[in-house]
């Protein structure tokens, strides 16, 4: 269980339980949605339409990197049900057995329904290919009904095929990450805590207030954004190159700004930069979304929305409002965010980011000669 444990004597030092470790969580997520994105790519480019499968590398990159903070979801509930039925640290063969069956099943079920969708969007997508080609083809009347249906088939004997693939994989990744830790997964750290007078477990965190959480997370929204920031460098380096450079300076600020907060070198100002980097973009960016700025190759054109640069601009609203809770009370008296509060913001924050990211087509993969993307998903800022 995860409460904390009572004391017999005043002043004895005891474990404290604390979330589930950082390290175990990421290690298994990265390496599960590397495989599923694997998978992924293998059902698309083998019955899929064929322009998802032409750059199998850079959408493999694309999907670990997309689905990435959904694994760490389904691996951070798995292990929070593991540590509630099995404890922080399960060293019965069983009960480990029972937490590394847990963790298969949970990330087999987002693998198969991230299968399951894209099969479903190649099947929208062939269908309408079919009844788009009905009129200059040889298959009419009964005919395309029935390529319909054969079609959906493969496509369910394909999720079924490599639904099985998957798992088989989910199993041998989990046992070879638990033999490599031991023959164990460790579900949730432990540290030392001692007790008051009145038999009161003190616990390390106390004495920490929200601040510091809401501070971690604006670093962690400046750390997003400039992610994004940086990944749409390339396309507008091409398209014009003051918009390039600014990208350039603008991710390189707020990677800067974000090591001063997180160092607490001149915080104040540390905090008023973080503010002024992200209302200068913002500003920008509805003025191109609305008048259209006045100079520029577009000069005087309202700019299309598109994915990345929307969540950007969310991960900016963010930090603004953080920075104004922070800056009108210095210190916020209440208490600390749980450690699962902070593991969902934490994942919430990735998958802004990773989606964002994706988003954009990745287009420094062209620097290697690689297309990221063939689509024509609009991906300025």
């Amino acid at each position: 269980m995860s409460t904390l444990p009572t004391l017999e004597s005043s002043g004895a030092l005891r474990p404290a339980q604390t979330g589930v470790p950082w390290g175990t969580l990421a290690t298994l997520s990265v390496v599960l949605s590397a495989a599923g994105a694997f998978w992924l790519v293998s059902l698309t480019g083998a019955i899929g339409v064929t322009e998802r499968g032409e750059r199998p590398f850079a959408t493999w990159v694309m999907l670990s990197i997309t689905l990435l903070p959904v694994y760490g979801a389904g691996v951070l509930g798995a292990m929070t049900l593991a540590k509630r039925w099995f404890g922080a640290n399960p060293r019965a063969a069983k009960d480990a057995l029972m937490t590394a069956l847990l963790l298969v099943a949970v990330v087999t079920v987002v693998g198969i329904t991230a299968l399951v969708a894209s099969a479903a969007y190649d099947y929208s997508l062939q269908v309408h290919h079919i009844n788009g080609m009905s009129g200059m083809s040889s298959c009419t009347g009964s005919c395309v009904p029935r390529e319909r249906h054969d079609i959906f088939v493969l496509h369910v004997r394909g999720v079924l095929l490599v639904g099985q693939w998957l798992l088989l994989t989910n199993v041998l990744l989990v046992a070879w990450l638990a033999a490599a830790w031991g023959g164990r997964i460790t579900l949730a750290h432990s540290r030392i805590g001692s007790t008051d007078d009145d038999g009161a477990v003190d616990h390390p965190t106390v004495g920490r207030s929200i601040a510091n959480d809401v501070r971690l997370l604006v670093v962690g929204m400046l750390a997003g954004a400039a992610v994004i920031h940086a990944a749409v460098i390339p396309e507008h380096l091409q398209e014009w190159s003051a918009a390039g450079w600014f990208f350039i300076l603008l991710a390189a600020a707020e990677v800067a700004v974000a090591g001063l907060i997180l160092s607490r070198v001149r915080p104040g100002a540390a905090l008023l930069a973080a503010g002024a980097l992200s209302a200068v973009p913002l500003v920008v960016w509805m003025w191109s979304r609305t008048a259209g700025l006045p100079f520029g190759p577009e000069a005087g054109g309202a700019e299309a929305i598109g994915v990345p640069d929307t969540l950007a601009c969310a991960l900016e609203a963010g930090v603004l409002l953080a920075v104004l809770a922070l800056l009108k009370a210095a210190r916020l008296v209440r208490p600390p965010l749980s450690a699962h509060a902070r593991g969902l913001a934490v994942l919430s924050l990735l998958a802004v980011t990773a989606i964002g990211f994706a988003a954009t087509g990745l287009s420094w993969f062209d620097t290697f000669g690689v297309s990221a993307s063939s689509s024509s998903m609009e991906m300025s800022e």
